[in-house]
């Protein structure tokens, strides 16, 4: 059983029932069922359903800090204080390249040294990400409508009979500050996902207002070698949208997806470093807490619940039906060309 899990941000008065949570869910782990479930459930006092919970949670990101009850103690206040404020701020300024979720272990270590209570941790990642400057150089991101960006994740996905880590490819708004377009492929970058990626970002309702869908949008895609994106000029072109190439070494990927979603976006930890990894160093042998292996479709269909949107409104972001149509029947030509479903 496991007895030596790091507990350090976990509030000193949960820790025994936070130990408590993870012994019961590894054993469940070892152990399934729903009778598994409703005699841990019981032991823990908490409901069948919360107990699931409590599992999934540990399964997918190993961290006790972000156990369902593990912070029950603290409130759940959406405001902060001025002294919570400073605290905070006082970590923002003195990492201000860090990731949001990253930062927050230094905040309870802060507050808990000066004795003062934090309200909850959704409402402490929330104020960083509001108030902590972009650390992406700022060309990176001037300009550009949509951004597309890849990511290798920590989920199983079934390949040939083996578990693999999938690659995403993300379609981002850059001014919404979301993620509009996502689609999971086992390779590395190409044309084909890049086109996916962004026929998921122009399915998304008309009223929301996509940046593609008016002329003369400028779409910054990530890749390693032109190769990547040269047949996706043409046909952006013939809708009036400019594609521009982001060159990046072999470990550039994933900086755009990162400094909007952090590391592990939903308990989804990202590897930036595989994008363009093959074989063995994308398996999944070794992986913690990734759990069962899924078909890419199901997969696909939990990250795009996890990790799109929401989206605001664009100003001045006019829907052109022709412009639309020109768009996505090139882009739908690319996917088909790879004979790769949509």
């Amino acid at each position: 059983m496991t007895t030596d899990v790091d507990l350090t941000f976990v509030q000193p008065d949960r820790r025994p029932e936070v130990l408590r949570r993870i012994l019961l869910a590894e054993r469940f782990l070892r152990e399934p069922g729903r009778r598994s479930a409703e005699r841990f459930a019981a032991e823990l006092g908490i409901g069948v359903a919360q107990f699931y919970n409590v599992v999934r949670s540990w399964r997918d990101t190993a961290r006790p800090e972000l156990l369902p009850g593990a912070a029950e103690t603290r409130s759940r206040a959406t405001s902060m204080s001025t002294t919570q404020l400073e605290i905070v701020d006082r970590i923002v300024a003195d990492n201000p390249s860090m990731f949001a979720a990253d930062m927050f272990p230094l905040i309870v270590v802060m507050a808990q040294t000066s004795g003062v209570p934090l309200p909850h941790r959704d409402t402490v990642v929330a104020h960083v990400r509001n108030s902590r400057p972009s650390f992406l150089p700022p060309g990176e991101w001037s300009d550009a409508d949509v951004v597309v960006d890849h990511a290798v994740l920590d989920l199983p996905v079934v390949h040939d009979g083996t578990s693999t880590r999938p690659l995403a490819t993300m379609a981002i708004d850059p001014v919404a500050g979301a993620v509009t377009g996502i689609v999971l492929s086992i390779g590395t970058p190409d044309a084909a996902t890049t086109a996916r990626a962004l026929l998921r970002s122009l399915m998304f309702p008309s009223e929301v207002g996509h940046a593609m869908s008016r002329r003369h949008a400028r779409v910054v895609v990530v890749a390693r070698a032109l190769e990547e994106t040269n047949a996706l000029i043409r046909p952006l072109a013939a809708a009036g949208v400019r594609l521009v190439p982001a060159l990046v070494g072999a470990h550039g990927a994933g900086r755009h997806v990162e400094a909007l979603l952090g590391d592990r976006p939903s308990g989804i930890r990202l590897r930036p470093r595989l994008v363009w990894a093959t074989g063995d160093r994308r398996s999944t042998v070794g992986m913690r807490g990734g759990g069962r292996p899924m078909s890419r479709a199901d997969a696909e269909g939990l990250v795009a619940a996890r990790l799109v949107g929401p989206v605001v409104e664009r100003r001045g972001c006019q829907q052109d039906q022709d412009h639309s149509s020109t768009l996505i029947a090139g882009l739908t030509a690319i996917v088909q060309a790879a004979g790769t479903g949509m």
